[in-house]
């Protein structure tokens, strides 16, 4: 013990002098030689084996007193900014005094600390500023700190340079892994790796992040109050940039996102007094431009005001769909949904993350209605007939594109697309249709939307109506030039399952039309050998020339009409019972205001036994007399058939897809089979009961085999 005591006292006049230079203001001046004198004096005592453990804990002796005597007294009688700046001197003078004595004592890392598990001798430096110091005078502190933050706050001059070295000695009294090291001009810590932040981060940053959002909270609704919109999202936008420049001046820069989204939710998101519905309604161009210039770097905040966005549009939406006025005209109600959307278009132009949101809006308010999908398919029939008569190309592409974006946001695109098939059957078979072009621009950007797949049927219909006029111009080159008897012929050919399904009720033709038939079936299956060909004489015209009359006429009638009227080549009279066995038609509607037949029995209606005869005293302004029945007008009601038929198609697409997704799983959770399904099912929104239900069945058919809460494919 004599021998530690003697060794010690040596180098403690050294350290003596180094403690005392801590207390002046200039920097510590030490001489290297007795700096190295002292080291090897602690390397002499380290290799005698059981004098370490005496000399780790004289090191530490030697900083906790110097640092309670002097420091701590020091610094307890100090408030406010005096006290920030000299514990930052306090501390780079620690810094100091732990360098000079680590150098001393640098042998007890490299043989002692390691091997007894103790604090390396900087860590434990630091360890007693931190328990001698900050813990005891934490509170004053961060007093004295958060002082300075109110007056930036409020607009006052703070210390900036101060507040940043007492934020970074928060984080250096917790950093574990680091080296002190000294320059000519300073010593200083070097920290390594990854940052414990927790003091930072506990004593600081979440009192400082109150801070600001009791700050801002109360100015938002004082700044809303006595501001129009515009000023107030200046004020909003000034209030981030300041923040922003605080982030980067003095805090840490883990606090930068957490402070500019507090800024934020508290001024713009969570501010009742901002009312984004005003702002959308009255195209505030301005307001709309600034809150989308401060949002868009922030995703984080793009939520709230894309979802209040959404549920303005499903508001405003909601007043359409729930019109009684306009469930009974699809061409109105579609027009008011077109009208709403260019609307909504002006609106979003400039701010295309808000477009999704504008696709839910509409997708949640035009769900509510089931007919929508319908009507909209309504009034593409009515533009392809009417509504783009006289308008430019560029004029109806607009148009168009209108159609097509309501068309996207319907969840239901399988009713769409069974009605809009349909009334594209009928204009391409009557040529009812306007503009060959807007009908294949149609088909284009449905092909993009809505995928090649589902719109495949259609390009078939046109491709049918191609192939019909090439067939018929083939038909033509033969010796009878297409007028097989003298009658001329025009022939659509249609494949099955391309065109909307046809009812074929029992028909004969007339010999006439027979025989003219019977010749372009022999020529169409020369040229096409193994097909087939049937009748389909709802949509047929046929003009017949009438002669029994005083003056010849043309007469235009359906197929039907003129069967009717070529079984009167063979007879001048014929009974209601007759015409029907020979036509083998269900019913015949007799329209006596025609006054081409004449009925003998009195009164509007016909009985089976009525004896109808030509009129040959039939006269007519006209020589060309359209006969064609008048088509009802078309009401838009509730089809209970076409739902129940919908409801059928969309249970075997889900038995389909739950098939296909349970053999290409083989095992899979309740859970992820109804999400995948439900993924996959592009062209309607599957409920969750239907789906249930087509589950079950294929476990009764044994596709699936139920184990628990999964389903295991059965091949």
């Amino acid at each position: 013990m004599e021998i530690i005591e003697h060794e010690i006292n040596k180098i403690k006049p050294f350290i003596d002098s180094i403690l005392a230079n801590l207390d002046t203001e200039t920097d510590i001046k030490v001489s290297e030689s007795e700096l190295v004198n002292a080291s090897n004096t602690v390397l002499y005592l380290n290799d005698m084996g059981d004098k370490s453990k005496i000399l780790y804990f004289y090191y530490k002796t030697t900083i906790t007193e110097y640092t309670k005597k002097i420091v701590k007294t020091e610094l307890l009688q100090l408030r406010g900014l005096e006290l920030l700046k000299k514990v930052i001197l306090r501390w780079q003078k620690h810094i100091m005094l732990i360098y000079y004595l680590h150098r001393i004592f640098i042998e007890l890392d490299r043989s002692f600390v390691d091997k007894s598990n103790l604090p390396k001798l900087c860590l434990a430096g630091i360890s007693i500023f931190r328990s001698e110091v900050y813990d005891e005078m934490k509170v004053n502190i961060k007093d004295a700190l958060f002082e300075q933050i109110n007056i930036d706050l409020y607009g006052g001059h703070m210390d900036v340079n101060t507040i940043t070295k007492v934020l970074i000695f928060l984080i250096q009294l917790k950093c574990k892994n680091f080296t002190i090291e000294r320059n000519k001009f300073k010593t200083f810590i070097l920290m390594h790796e990854k940052h414990d932040l927790d003091l930072y981060c506990n004593e600081f940053e979440s009192t400082f992040l109150d801070k600001i959002k009791d700050f801002y909270s109360s100015k938002s609704t004082e700044w809303i109050l006595s501001m129009t919109y515009l000023e107030y999202f200046n004020v909003v936008n000034k209030a981030l940039e300041k923040e922003k420049y605080r982030s980067q001046v003095y805090l840490y820069p883990c606090t930068k996102d957490p402070l500019i989204k507090i800024v934020i939710n508290e001024l713009i998101i969570k501010n009742d007094k901002i009312k984004i519905e005003d702002i959308l309604k009255h195209n505030k161009h301005d307001e709309l431009n600034l809150i989308f210039s401060i949002l868009k770097t922030h995703e984080f905040s793009l939520d709230s005001i894309t979802n209040k966005f959404s549920n303005y549009v499903e508001n405003c939406g909601d007043l359409i769909v729930n019109d009684q006025m306009l469930h009974d005209d699809a061409i109105e109600f579609t027009r008011r949904l077109l009208s709403f959307n260019t609307e909504i278009e002006i609106i979003i132009k400039n701010y295309p993350l808000f477009r999704r949101s504008k696709e839910i809006g509409f997708q949640k308010f035009m769900s509510k209605y089931p007919y929508s999908a319908q009507y909209i398919a309504s009034y593409c029939d009515y533009e392809m007939k009417k509504g783009l008569k006289g308008v430019t190309e560029q004029e109806s592409e607009l148009r168009l594109n209108s159609l097509i974006n309501l068309i996207v946001c319907c969840y239901d695109k399988d009713v769409f697309f069974r009605y809009y098939t349909t009334f594209l059957a009928k204009r391409l078979l009557n040529e009812t249709s306007l503009n060959d072009e807007a009908e294949q621009y149609m088909i284009s950007k449905l092909k993009v939307e809505c995928g090649h797949g589902i719109v495949s049927k259609i390009s078939n219909m046109y491709q049918d109506k191609v192939l019909s006029g090439q067939i018929m111009k083939e038909f033509k080159t033969l010796l009878h030039k297409g007028q097989p008897n003298g009658i001329l012929l025009n022939i659509q050919v249609l494949r099955s399952g391309c065109w909307p399904k046809q009812i074929q009720e029992p028909f004969n033709l007339p010999n006439e039309l027979k025989n003219c038939f019977y010749k372009f079936q022999m020529f169409y299956q020369d040229k096409y050998e193994g097909r087939t060909l049937n009748i389909l004489p709802f949509y047929g015209n046929c003009e017949i020339s009438i002669i029994f009359c005083n003056k010849p006429f043309t007469c235009i009638v359906n197929t039907y009409q003129a069967s009717i009227i070529l079984w009167f080549n063979s007879a001048d009279t014929l009974t209601l019972c007759q015409i029907r066995e020979y036509t083998r038609l269900n019913a015949f509607t007799f329209n006596p205001r025609q006054k081409l037949f004449i009925k003998q029995s009195l009164g509007k209606t016909i009985t089976e036994n009525d004896t109808i005869c030509l009129n040959f005293e039939f006269n007519c302004s006209s020589l060309k007399v359209n006969f064609l029945p008048k088509k009802a007008i078309k009401t838009e009601v509730p089809n209970k058939e076409d739902d129940k038929t919908v409801e059928n198609e969309r249970k075997y697409i889900l038995e389909s897809l739950i098939v296909k997704i349970a053999k290409w799983r083989k095992q899979i959770k309740h859970e992820e089979l109804v999400s995948e399904v439900i993924r996959h099912a592009t062209n309607f929104k599957p409920q969750l009961p239907m789906i249930k239900v087509q589950i079950e069945n294929l476990i009764i058919r044994e596709f699936l085999v139920r184990d628990e809460n999964e389903y295991i494919y059965n091949p």
